[in-house]
């Protein structure tokens, strides 16, 4: 697929798109945080219920906890997958 065949229909930002594992202390601003938000509300919803809700953690040690909770949930539905080959791949 050539990159004008991306681009067809605007879908190109969806070739584009890209997973970030490394970031910075460097704080968000505000302002920043509002346009994200602006733009995640324009994002397709089932229905279209756009049913909407946003917190925004900004305390690390709260993050953390979170981010062990899902780890820790993680663990435990892969107990509901039966083949091994299938829980390396969840």
């Amino acid at each position: 697929m050539n990159d004008d065949s991306k681009n067809i229909g605007g879908i190109g930002i969806a070739y584009r798109r890209r997973s970030v594992r490394k970031f910075t202390d460097e704080p968000v601003s505000d302002a920043t945080l509002q346009q994200l938000i602006d733009a995640a509300i324009h994002a397709p919803s089932g229905k279209n219920m756009q049913n909407w809700h946003f917190v925004v953690i900004r305390n690390k040690a709260v993050i953390h906890q979170m981010a062990a909770l899902v780890e820790e949930k993680h663990e435990y539905l892969l107990g509901f997958i039966p083949a091994e080959d299938k829980q390396k791949a969840f």
